[in-house]
């Protein structure tokens, strides 16, 4: 048993079941790919890809062991149009989605919606370590609800993923992004 499962198995122990789990981590950085080296590359799509496989793969086992439930992914626009400085970031993301659609397909059946969100220019540290504050300025220009989202614009749509009010959504990629990657 490794640590991931042995922390699964406490969680469980404690809230007496499991019915939903998001996987949230995710890392980036700036690094155009002739700078890119592998062991970057390779470090974030072990964080971003391969750890929401191996939660996944572990909670599944409780979650329809709980009689079903919901994953959440936290993917991101640059999955489905690229960002410039980020090959490893938009590839480790546009997995997610992927791993989204495949895990539905297998899961749903079972009684597990696989969903995920895709965020994009919202207001944290990432974001602020990635640009200048004129840069944000800019972007909002770009965004065509002229802001940059927030927490709780991601935390909105995870609630209703998680929620009886999205039981018959399954296999989505939901962009949370003020309208900017397809229409800005």
């Amino acid at each position: 048993m490794n640590d991931v499962e042995r922390s699964f198995r406490i969680i469980v122990k404690k809230l007496g079941g499991l019915h939903i789990l998001v996987n949230n981590a995710g890392i980036t950085n700036n690094i155009s790919m002739d700078n890119l080296t592998l062991e970057e590359w390779k470090k974030v799509i072990d964080v971003n890809l391969t750890g929401s496989f191996i939660c996944s793969k572990i909670a599944a086992g409780f979650i329809l062991k709980s009689g079903g439930g919901v994953i959440i992914m936290v993917s991101s626009g640059s999955s489905l149009t690229g960002s410039g400085g980020g090959a490893h970031y938009a590839a480790s993301k546009g997995g997610i989605n992927s791993l989204v659609r495949a895990l539905s397909r297998e899961l749903a059946p079972k009684g597990i919606k696989v969903n995920a969100v895709a965020p994009r220019y919202i207001n944290t540290e990432i974001l602020s370590s990635l640009y200048a504050r004129e840069e944000y300025l800019k972007i909002e220009k770009k965004i065509p609800l002229r802001r940059l989202g927030t927490v709780n614009d991601v935390a909105n749509v995870v609630a209703f993923l998680a929620s009886d009010l999205s039981s018959y959504i399954s296999g989505e990629i939901i962009l949370v992004d003020g309208g900017v990657t397809f229409g800005g």
